[in-house]
């Protein structure tokens, strides 16, 4: 029965609105930019939100009768029903959203009413296509191996899932650590059902109405802390050994062995000309496989190699893996910060053995944690890669993890599991700002749970040398980015070879990685890993090498377009590569999984299919220009593209604004000048440049705007220094197009530059501005189609 406990009267003015029914109690309130709270009374307190402090809650308007009630913030009317019991959500006093609720022994379900046409997104990794409609899903941190379309739970849960319609989304997300279960494919096919402990803080239902509003107030619940270095986004290379995983191996196959083989693989991208910014260290760095070790024979002088390596532009990132070797001084000694289970530490399996596993949970080991990294930090180690870490607690072959029982300074493990790897993270956070206090973290974690984008970049874990990996990176990618976690990438090429079912044995072909490195270079992570066999741009023969070459050149140049998408991440938290539909939810087409924008104003197509050379691709409504040929295209409609091996189908915006740099070897090689290109429309942008490492909040916007009438393009340019001054030069460049008249607000500007394609504007940074505007007078030189 319906209960209220506020003094039953009609539009009171109130922030909260309390309601029992069925052995539930929910306190509701909404915040100004409709955030919909829902927080259960017997929410366990002693297990952490997951969501940040919330503020400027609205006044709420109630109405009430006997069995019904009515709540009224803002534009969002949430109408209860006792009777079923149900939540009747309206924005706009048009409804969105019907939610029947039940609690059964220890769960609550949420039973959300779900339309067939209505798309369904988020959930974190999932090794699906784009819309998840259609299945039930676990989120449980939990490493599945190797992994083939369709397994789950993987390495990365969010409990966030995105409604979506042509004329309205929202989103639902729970406050909670534990297990959850969404089931999308339940026998009613028009309902969703979300089913979590009972225990749990409670959950939030985002209005939009937009999909993009949905993911902002995601972000902005969840977090948008971390500020990358400006190396990150440069091109990585790793490669793994075949662990010793099975009793008769004794050691490690393949890799980088040795210090040598690193120094080899680094000059070799210098030789070649091929840009790269970091190399990673494998397990075979450590001694007899102990985290925060150096082997004294394969990595001698380490600390000598590694200055040669800085010397040469590269950083260099080392893998950690939460195990500590089993001993009886250890135990007796820090016994208190492992995991337990009977009351004693308990005992995993890593790859040097009988291992013991932190318990981050408890402060005094994350201290104790991060100190340990200071053998790598003070050594000129530039990032931690945290592997394993959902944790993995038997490495061996057909073993199987029994979790049960297991025990934390907090409590039952269950509770927590899903935030070891963000309680890792943090750790190893701490470390970067007592060892390296001047340089920004990078940390690239396997795992992690909802909030793991303020302290790391993902991966997507162990995918395969396939084509179908390939394609399945593009979902798992973009539903990352609808989920708050922006920074995130695949393993370019593939990284498994050798498998436990057919077909066993694979290796990525040249074909396979020329699209792969195609595609990749527009991952917001760009990382090329492999295990067991080398797979450097280098080894798939002259052509692919030359491929490699264009475009992880390709990504430098845009370097400076990247870098001010985390600037976007930060201030509007919408991911690096986003589904069409994030700007053009009205099309139908813009649902597909086998083309993405890199920010607002790249379209990429990429070739997913062996054998390839042409493909169809969609462009939304708008004008769009061919990125390699100028050529404009009419958007809303499909066009046969040619592609062949050494061409990825890339269109712009009409109205883009894209700040380049020259192409260099690794970022800080060079002192480019910055040039913005512009593709003749209505568009704006802002630039974001800072020093790319330190940890000082000094940086410079430039907000671009353009406006074309006819042949009349003006360009505005305002600039925010906010302690920090770029003395780069600055190119105004006009995509195909040739200036035939100019002025400018400062004077008139004399200084242009004519290129192929393309006209530039030259501005001194002896001219420097706070706002700046530039007329110009322009000739097409581009076709239409």
């Amino acid at each position: 029965m319906l209960k209220n406990y506020f003094e039953p009267r009609y539009l009171t003015a109130i922030s909260s609105y309390k309601l029992c029914y069925d052995g539930l109690s929910l306190t509701v309130k909404v915040t100004e930019d409709h955030i919909i709270c829902f927080s259960l009374e017997n929410g366990r307190r002693d297990t952490p939100s997951i969501i940040r402090s919330l503020k400027n809650f609205q006044k709420l308007d109630t109405e009430r009768s006997i069995d019904s009630a009515e709540v009224i913030g803002g534009k969002a009317t949430i109408e209860f029903s006792a009777s079923k019991p149900s939540l009747n959500l309206k924005y706009s006093n048009k409804k969105f959203a019907e939610i029947n609720l039940q609690k059964t022994n220890n769960y609550i379900t949420l039973k959300v009413y779900s339309p067939l046409d209505e798309k369904l997104f988020g959930l974190g990794e999932k090794a699906s296509h784009l819309n998840l409609r259609g299945r039930k899903y676990r989120l449980l941190n939990s490493d599945p191996s190797i992994y083939r379309p369709g397994d789950d739970p993987l390495y990365i849960n969010v409990p966030f899932l995105m409604f979506v319609r042509k004329d309205f989304s929202y989103g639902i997300i729970l406050d909670t650590t534990q297990e959850s279960i969404f089931d999308l494919d339940s026998s009613n096919k028009e309902e969703v059902s979300i089913i979590f402990p009972s225990d749990s803080l409670g959950f939030y239902l985002l209005i939009g109405p937009e999909p993009k509003d949905v993911v902002s107030k995601l972000t902005s619940l969840l977090g948008r802390d971390l500020r990358p270095p400006l190396w990150a986004f440069g091109f990585h290379q790793s490669r793994a050994p075949f662990p010793p995983v099975f009793p008769m191996l004794k050691a490690t196959i393949g890799g980088f062995k040795t210090m040598e083989k690193v120094m080899e693989i680094a000059s070799k991208f210098r030789e070649k000309n091929i840009p790269c910014d970091a190399i990673y260290l494998d397990i075979d760095h450590m001694d007899n496989y102990v985290p925060f070790t150096w082997h004294p024979k394969r990595f001698r002088d380490h600390k000598k190699w590694l200055e040669k390596l800085r010397e040469m532009g590269f950083k260099i990132v080392a893998i950690v893996d939460p195990y500590i070797g089993m001993n009886p001084e250890i135990v007796s000694e820090k016994g208190r910060m492992f995991l337990k289970r009977n009351h004693s530490p308990l005992v995993g399996y890593g790859w040097l053995g009988r291992v013991l596993l932190p318990d981050f949970t408890n402060p005094e080991t994350r201290k104790w944690w991060s100190d340990l990294h200071r053998v790598y930090l003070e050594a000129g180690v530039s990032g931690i890669w945290n592997d394993m870490n959902e944790p993995t607690i038997d490495v061996r072959i057909f073993r199987k993890t029994d979790y049960r029982g297991i025990q934390t300074s907090k409590g039952d493990f269950k509770k927590y599991r899903n935030l070891y790897a963000n309680q890792e993270a943090e750790a190893t956070t701490q470390a970067f700002r007592k060892y390296l206090k001047s340089n920004r973290p990078f940390i690239l974690s396997r795992a992690g749970y909802a909030g793991i984008q303020n302290y790391a970049f993902v991966w997507t874990g162990d995918n395969i040398s396939s084509w179908i990996h390939l394609r399945l990176s593009i979902s798992m990618l973009l539903n990352l980015g609808l989920s708050g976690i922006p920074y995130a990438g695949a393993d370019i090429g593939g990284w498994a070879k050798i498998m436990l079912k057919p077909p066993f044995f694979v290796r990525c072909t040249p074909e396979l990685y020329a699209r792969w490195i195609e595609l990749g270079i527009f991952y917001p992570f760009t990382r090329a890993h492999s295990m067991l066999f080398s797979q450097e741009p280098w080894d798939f023969g002259r052509e692919v090498e030359s491929i490699a070459r264009k475009y992880i050149k390709l990504r430098y140049r845009l370097l400076p377009y990247i870098y001010s998408l985390t600037w976007e991440y930060r201030t509007k938290g919408l991911p690096l590569m986003r589904p069409l539909f994030l700007h053009f939810p009205q099309e139908e087409e813009s649902y597909r999984d086998d083309e993405f924008l890199f920010g607002p104003s790249i379209l990429v197509a990429p070739i997913l299919e062996k054998g390839k050379t042409s493909r169809t691709v969609y462009l939304p409504r708008g004008c769009w220009y061919d990125f390699w040929t100028l050529k404009k295209l009419k958007g809303g409609k499909s066009y046969s593209v040619e592609a062949p091996l050494d061409h990825l189908p890339l269109f712009i915006k009409e109205g883009a604004i894209i700040p380049t740099w020259k192409s260099m070897n690794y970022v800080g090689e060079l002192q480019s000048p910055l040039f913005i290109e512009i593709y003749p429309g209505n568009g704006e942008f802002t630039i974001f440049e800072d020093d790319g490492l330190s940890t000082n909040d000094k940086y410079l916007l430039t907000h671009v705007e353009s406006r074309l009438n006819r042949e009349s393009l003006k360009i505005t340019l305002s600039s925010s220094d906010h302690g920090y001054s770029s003395c780069r030069d600055l190119y105004l460049v006009i995509k195909g197009c040739r200036i035939v008249e100019i002025k400018a607000s400062m004077g008139e500007i004399r200084d242009v530059v004519h290129m192929r394609d393309s006209d530039c504007v030259y501005i001194s940074p002896s001219k420097g501005f706070a706002s700046l505007t530039v007329c110009i007078r322009i000739s097409n030189s581009f076709t239409e189609e």
